[in-house]
């Protein structure tokens, strides 16, 4: 009975509980500044995956995807901060609802008008860089370059969640993990479900998908809403966790990022750019300080080795080992 369930299991979802499991008895042996950036990957993880869901599986490539993570982090900073007595979930839900808001007004002008290829890319980079300048700008609400800090802690079931202690942050760990697991369990099951494969069918042939009758608009749009919500979280989450933001986090920086994170992972399959950002931020953190002025380049040197030579990333490189 074991094996036959274990057989159901996508190999995705066996990769993600190796990693899953790793990532739950590693606390015990690092420090407290390896758990902090382990905790700051998971949520880079988790926002990779929420552009997977409408780049991968949908077909709307966003270079924009930063908009929603820097709205989730100023979002909840700015609730903490100045409307303390509303408390921790006000202010997580504050992180998903505003995303939620811009991804709805988005979606009419683009989605409902047809926006689509490079004219959808487009405008959702003009959409994030004016949402950075207008932070930039905006210094009596936000701060602008000189950013908030520091940021109030995380208050749920009087356990306190941020990295100024190592309980604290070892406590903040889990519940990042925790996060990460239903966040990645619940895409999984969504893009197996009627509108996953919907999606899929629109992204492949959308006047086929039209013309048997099916929601194009609407099925793209509760996908885009979806994966705001959830890089609105991540960038909720990563503000008390970091105890800095500033505008940059809505801008290009990050939107090409992640981007680049998803696309050496393998698009398509939740698991790819989970693996895929943990393994290029990693990397980031040990050789840009070695290598600063080149590092950039190198990265940009693996995409396109990656684009033209392994276009499926490198879940697809170890799907195909495995399978043969």
């Amino acid at each position: 009975m074991l094996m036959k369930s274990l057989k159901a299991i996508s190999l995705e979802s066996k990769i993600f509980l190796i990693i899953l499991f790793i990532l739950l008895v590693l606390p015990p042996f690092t420090s407290m500044y390896q758990i902090r950036i382990l905790s700051k990957f998971v949520l880079f993880a988790i926002f990779a995956m929420s552009l997977d869901l409408i780049w991968g599986y949908s077909g709307m490539v966003s270079f924009g995807h930063a908009a929603f993570f820097g709205l989730g982090a100023y979002s909840l900073t700015l609730l903490l901060v100045r409307f303390p007595e509303g408390g921790t979930l006000v202010a997580i839900a504050g992180s998903l609802l505003v995303p939620v808001v811009l991804a709805l007004f988005m979606s009419f002008f683009l989605i409902y008008g047809k926006v689509s290829g490079v004219y959808f890319a487009i405008i959702t980079l003009v959409v994030s860089l004016t949402l950075e300048l207008l932070c930039t700008a905006w210094y009596s609400l936000t701060k602008g370059l000189t950013g908030f800090t520091p940021i109030p802690p995380l208050s749920i079931f009087y356990l306190k969640f941020d990295a100024d202690t190592t309980a604290r942050l070892v406590q903040y760990y889990y519940l990042i993990i925790l996060v990460a697991a239903l966040i990645y369990f619940i895409l999984h099951f969504f893009t197996r479900s009627r509108y996953g494969l919907l999606l899929q069918a629109i992204k492949d042939n959308p006047k086929r998908a039209q013309f048997l009758g099916h929601n194009i608009a609407g099925a793209k749009t509760i996908a885009f809403i979806l994966a705001a919500a959830i890089a609105g979280l991540a960038g909720g989450l990563y503000a008390p966790l970091e105890d800095f933001i500033s505008p940059q986090l809505l801008g290009l920086v990050y939107s090409t990022q992640v981007i680049i994170w998803v696309a050496v992972g393998g698009r398509n399959t939740l698991i790819g750019p989970f693996i895929g950002t943990i393994i290029l931020v990693y990397l980031e953190t040990i050789f840009s300080g070695i290598i600063v002025e080149a590092w950039y380049l190198i990265i940009g040197i693996i995409l396109v080795v990656v684009v033209l030579f392994w276009p499926d990333g490198l879940m697809g490189i170890v799907s195909k080992r495995i399978r043969k």
